[in-house]
């Protein structure tokens, strides 16, 4: 049984095959285009805010320090004041990590790393949020709004102009997002795993990350297709996942200090009150 109906991309008598595929592509190849002229924006006007390198703070130190020793071999730490090497366990290890990996392959001062991840992030978010949006939507008006704004922000530029981990947090962030909503639409695995990595990669950077898992993790029980048994479990197996390398870090590096993240977990004594006081300026400001 034959039709007469002509698919979108089949060939027109006398027109290359190539300019058939441009013309049925145009719309998504326009947006990718864009996002990635709009990320080498990004990258540019990164570049010259860091004309002087990447600004550092007390964090950068130790970040750098680690860095340092785990690409000489040494591990994941430095050395304190008596000369005695310390782990790293007062930070998350991923962003040191990170930087160690491309000082020992490329070879660059850590600085220099730090600005090149920089300018990796920033462009990428930019990217992520212009191309995801569209993939999404397929409204490029958005991701564009999206992006630009990120783009001429100068709080955002802020938080990717140190050697810090702020800026690779972001990245990571917008990761998560656009591969749960990619699961939610498609249910393809590869989706979700991704989204378990990007999670886990967060909560590993910064530990505001875990609020990136329970998030995740809600958007999966409220949103999620199926009973509700499948749900739970769903959104289970993901924050298991998700906060599995970081339990395992922490309960490493509790078992080197004899403390969770080298910190100190104690009650107020006025807890209660303090408690009592919180609501009622809770209150205050809701009625």
């Amino acid at each position: 049984m034959t039709s007469d109906a002509r698919p979108e991309t089949a060939l027109i008598p006398g027109r290359p095959a190539w300019q058939t595929w441009l013309l049925a592509h145009w719309k998504p190849l326009s947006a990718y285009l864009l996002a990635g002229l709009m990320a080498l924006g990004g990258a540019a006007l990164l570049l010259h805010d860091m004309r002087f390198g990447p600004w550092v703070y007390s964090d950068s130190v130790a970040y750098i320090s680690a860095a340092r020793n785990l690409a000489a071999g040494n591990g994941l730490g430095f050395a304190g004041p008596d000369g005695v090497f310390l782990p790293l366990t007062l930070h998350p290890p991923f962003y040191p990590a990170l930087m160690a990996l491309m000082i020992a392959l490329i070879d660059l001062d850590p600085l220099t790393t730090a600005g090149a991840l920089n300018v990796l992030a920033f462009s990428g978010s930019i990217a992520l949020l212009m191309g995801g949006i569209f993939a999404l939507t397929r409204c490029g008006l958005w991701g564009f709004c999206a992006a630009g704004l990120m783009l001429v922000s100068r709080a955002m530029i802020a938080s990717f102009d140190g050697a810090m981990t702020e800026g690779l947090f972001i990245f990571l962030l917008l990761a998560v997002l656009f591969a749960l909503a990619a699961y939610h639409l498609t249910g393809k695995s590869f989706w979700w795993a991704l989204a378990v990595a990007a999670a886990a990669a967060a909560s590993l950077t910064r530990f505001t990350g875990i609020a990136v898992m329970a998030a995740g993790a809600a958007a999966l029980l409220v949103l999620g297709e199926g009973l509700l048994r499948q749900k739970v479990w769903r959104a289970l197996r993901f924050g298991l996942f998700a906060a599995l390398p970081l339990v395992l870090w922490l309960g490493l590096g509790a078992l080197q200090q004899g403390s969770l993240a080298a910190r100190s977990v104690q009650a107020r004594p006025d807890l209660l009150a303090a408690a009592n006081r919180f609501r009622g300026a809770l209150v205050e400001q809701l009625v």
